[in-house]
């Protein structure tokens, strides 16, 4: 029980490895031992048997996908590892198959740690207690198999089955027949990696040939062990086959390949199944096989994302086929209509997460994931950990702003400290940042700028800036007009309307002209009023 401070896990795992360089004494393992018996017993036989078996052990601590690749994290290699949490979980499977079957069987084991090395692969193993229901999991599935095969060991037995038992003599009915077993709570509910394998398990049973295809699939360097975005229930193995044969070629050792990142198609489609806060939010953003497997773990557990590829694949004889079915998928926009506030805003940002290309071309380019979260009352994509780069997606403002240029020969506000830079539009067409700003100067030294501000929580600013405190006074006495802040006392802002209240709220460009309004009339004003200062001429 891994996730109680005071059970042995605590001794023999934590503070061991904590404290390697340390003689800690024998007392307190003497304590547990003889507590419990039964773990000097279950190790004598693990050691045991870790040393008769030692060579086909050490092979199999390396998956298929991974025997080309130099040994890592094998301790029959290199005794001064550091047991990883993935490491440990296989370990673990390991062990609850040594104790649980009273001789070992080679054949067995070998049908075992493929199965094991499917699971912990596709699971997302990031904390002891992942670990820990993890092999809670193999060992309720281990246990069941020996006993449907009828040879559990009395060690196996003792520490209990499902009471439902059917005799067989295959590993892989006995397996699919897991699935049947009671579910009481959250620890005896199969997660969708078990469930998956006992599919396929059940599949091999019926018939031996998926047996080749699911192996030949699980070697795939980016699959490494899984199915199940590409399978359906209670298809047949002549449609899996074809679907196999197309999928293979979109994926690759590095991710997604090359002739699927043009134009970002394929990331883009996957991306098109989402359309709430909640299936967007600290979602990473990649198209890349990396340590998290973002990508990966997103494929295998969207059920729209699978339909849609199911779909895409059965229909298609060919890869252009499949790239136009997926660039269909991009081209099914959210409409806007009705839609106000955080609803508008999300919609707006699952748009440009189906159609964006550029912002796509920016997102690949980074060194690692980027990914969706809320910053300042926008929905942004960031670089974790560089507050400064990020891009607001869930708005319009970036076209607005390019309308405000035009019009009025405007110039944006660039700043190196946040490195942002006119360049940003120019190559992925939009803004980088938080607060957008754009202005005219009307003097050679650009001290006097009329300004316009996409502001954060979208609100839209417009200020007249002025060198000094005494200026910005005597512009606001002239102009009978606008507002000084005492926090910014250099600018006289027009962004209240006739009574008193803060322009609205920008969204979409179909406002510019409400907001366009506002800036001409302030604009007027503002020149007006510099000529009465002798700023400027008539």
């Amino acid at each position: 029980e891994m996730r109680d401070t005071e059970a042995a896990v605590n001794l023999f795992y934590t503070q061991t490895e904590k404290s390697k360089d340390q003689y800690l004494g024998f007392d307190k393992y003497a304590e547990e031992l003889q507590a419990h018996p039964e773990y000097f017993t279950a190790a004598e036989k693990v050691l045991d048997t870790l040393q008769e078996h030692q060579g086909l052990i050490k092979e199999s601590l390396t998956p298929v996908w991974d025997k080309d690749k130099e040994e890592k994290g094998n301790f029959f290699v290199d005794a001064d590892i550091t047991f990883t949490q993935t490491l440990l979980t296989v370990m673990g499977a390991i062990e609850e198959f040594i104790l649980t079957f009273e001789t070992f069987d080679k054949e067995l084991y070998k049908k075992w740690m493929r199965v094991v090395w499917n699971i912990v692969e596709n699971t997302d193993i990031d904390n002891l207690e992942r670990v820990a229901t993890t092999l809670r999991s193999f060992g309720r599935m281990i246990r069941h198999i020996a006993a449907e095969l009828g040879v559990e060991s009395k060690f196996g037995a003792e520490r209990g089955h499902a009471s439902k038992i059917t005799n067989t003599d295959s590993f892989y009915q006995a397996m699919a027949n897991c699935a049947d077993m009671p579910s009481t709570d959250d620890d005896n509910r199969w997660a969708r990696p078990f469930k998956e394998e006992m599919e396929k398990a059940k599949r091999i049973s019926e018939n031996g040939e998926w047996l080749e295809q699911f192996l030949k699939m699980e070697r795939h360097p980016y699959f490494k062990g899984t199915t199940n975005f590409y399978y359906t229930e209670g298809m047949t193995l002549d449609s899996f086959k074809h679907r196999c044969e197309f999928v293979a070629e979109m994926f690759d050792a590095k991710g997604i390949t090359k002739q699927y990142r043009k134009r970002h198609v394929l990331l883009r489609a996957i991306m098109s199944k989402m359309s709430m806060w909640k299936d967007i939010e600290r979602q990473y953003l990649t198209e890349n096989n990396e340590t998290h497997k973002y990508l990966k773990l997103l494929l295998i557990s969207d059920q729209r994302i699978h339909d849609m590829l199911a779909d895409i694949l059965d229909n298609s004889h060919d890869e252009k086929e499949i790239i136009r079915a997926l660039e269909g998928e991009t081209k099914s926009l959210i409409p806007y209509d009705d839609k106000i506030g955080s609803e508008l805003q999300t919609a707006i940002a699952c748009n440009a997460l189906r159609w964006d290309v550029k912002l796509y071309d920016w997102i690949t380019e980074q060194p690692s994931p980027v990914y969706v979260h809320w910053k300042n009352g926008h929905i942004a994509v960031a670089i974790p950990g560089k507050w400064f780069d990020r891009y607001f997606i869930d708005s319009e403002r970036d076209k607005m702003a390019q309308r405000f240029i035009e019009k009025y020969g405007m110039e944006y506000y660039a700043d190196e400290e946040v490195h942002t830079s006119p360049d940003d539009y120019t190559t992925y067409g939009r803004y980088k940042g938080e607060d957008a700003i754009f202005y005219f100067n009307y003097d050679e030294n650009d001290d006097y700028s009329f300004n316009i501000n996409f502001s954060n929580n979208h609100r839209f600013r417009i200020f007249v800036e002025l060198p000094k405190k005494t200026r910005a006074k005597k512009f606001h006495e002239i102009a009978k007009a606008g507002h000084i802040y005492k926090d910014d006392p250099y600018c006289v802002y027009f962004d209240c309307n006739n009574d008193g209240n803060p322009l609205f709220r920008y969204y979409l460009d179909c406002e510019f002209d409400e907001l366009d309004a506002y800036v001409e009339k302030a604009m007027k004003t503002t020149h007006d009023t510099l000529v009465k200062m002798g700023i400027i001429s008539a």
